[in-house]
């Protein structure tokens, strides 16, 4: 409140609409809003503050980390599967063992061990940046000073939830 004037701010899918309401002008709309905003059918929605877009921004990044890390190791398995490279049987995917039976391959071609080690060293980046330490976008949380974090990191990455419960914990100790 500013001025002594009451504002909410309102998304737009949230307005009701009549079914059959087409015409729109700016006088009709006003006064559907005034009328909807008076009988309390309009839903105010919360605006996030600085710091809560820091950590959603925080977030994003994250999952599109682990979506680029996705991609990579994609390309360098279907690499490998051209070249007619699979790993024998037992040895799971993605595993320390995997992984180093991968860095064991070499190629006679210039050209294929030069994609080789192109691929083989993004998946090894992308697979860094979350194996230092998992937990650092929950401790930007606190350092954020976000009451709100575990909601919104729930919203934005569902398979974080262990993290949430963690971090929930630690909140209460």
């Amino acid at each position: 409140m500013k001025l002594g004037v009451h504002c909410a701010v309102v998304a737009p899918t949230l307005v009701p609409v009549k079914s059959g309401d087409r015409v729109k002008t700016d006088r009709r709309d006003a006064e559907k809003l005034a009328r909807c905003y008076r009988g309390g059918d309009l839903t105010p929605v919360w605006v996030p503050d600085a710091a809560h877009e820091a950590l959603r921004d925080l977030v994003r990044a994250r999952l599109a980390a682990k979506r680029d890390e996705l991609r990579a190791r994609h390309r360098l398995s279907k690499f490998l599967l051209r070249q007619g490279r699979r790993c024998s049987e037992g040895i799971t995917a993605w595993t320390g063992k995997y992984m180093a039976w991968v860095k064991q391959q070499h190629f006679t071609h210039p050209a294929q061990e030069a994609t080789f080690l192109d691929y083989l060293h993004e998946v090894e980046h992308m697979a860094d940046w979350d194996q230092d330490d998992p937990s650092h976008m929950f401790k930007w949380t606190f350092a954020l000073g976000v009451p709100a974090a575990p909601a919104i990191v729930f919203r934005l990455g569902p398979r974080l939830v262990h993290w949430l419960i963690a971090l929930g914990l630690t909140r209460r100790v």
